[in-house]
């Protein structure tokens, strides 16, 4: 008995049937639902992030105006304005 024959003879079966690992295509389509998800995933978060953005540009434009730079449109409101906005959260 060689070296391996004794290794293997040391590793224990599986304790529960059906526990072991799977099989190469099982693996394989495994992991292509895995990388679907992950992009699917990452999909939505990119829309996600794009609807944030735009709903941040109509909160800016109803709040000051001016759509664009938040600079530019903070310089061209009353100092009162300009107060309550930042008052305001933003």
């Amino acid at each position: 008995m060689d070296w391996f024959d004794r290794l293997q003879a040391r590793i224990p079966d599986p304790p529960v049937p059906g526990f072991d690992r799977p099989s190469p295509p099982a693996a394989v389509a495994g992991a292509i639902r895995l990388w679907l998800a992950a992009s699917l995933v990452g999909i939505l978060a990119a829309a996600t992030t794009l609807g944030f953005r735009a709903l941040i540009d109509v909160v800016e434009y109803i709040a000051t105006g001016e759509a664009g730079s938040l600079v530019a449109a903070a310089m061209k409101l009353a100092p009162w304005r300009r107060a309550l906005i930042g008052a305001a959260g933003g």
